[in-house]
């Protein structure tokens, strides 16, 4: 993997569900999703081992769901959820699976 900025993608959404919350709180969209999908998906050609450090600034569950689809996704075992993703962000993980359909 090179260094450089394609190596990191830099993400900002609230970690809520549609319709939950206070109503000022900013949800992943779908463009979001797409956005971090395609990112992934650049690794599943890659034959050699990558590992991916998926970081939130709040919380769990935006990063577990993130890892948890990314690990399904590359049919590789994702490490180091945190509660092994109990906590996941159901919403997260449904526009992850929207934006790879």
């Amino acid at each position: 993997m090179a260094k450089g900025g394609d190596d990191v993608l830099l993400m900002q959404f609230d970690d809520v569900v549609p319709g939950e919350g206070f109503g000022c709180e900013e949800p992943m969209t779908l463009e979001d999703a797409q956005r971090i999908s395609g990112w992934i998906r650049q690794w599943s050609s890659d034959r050699r081992p990558v590992k991916l450090v998926i970081h939130c600034t709040a919380g769990v569950s935006r990063s577990a769901a993130v890892a948890l689809w990314a690990g399904a996704s590359l049919n590789r075992p994702a490490q180091g959820v945190e509660g092994d993703g109990r906590d996941a962000n159901p919403h997260v993980r449904s526009m992850l699976d929207r934006a790879a359909a």
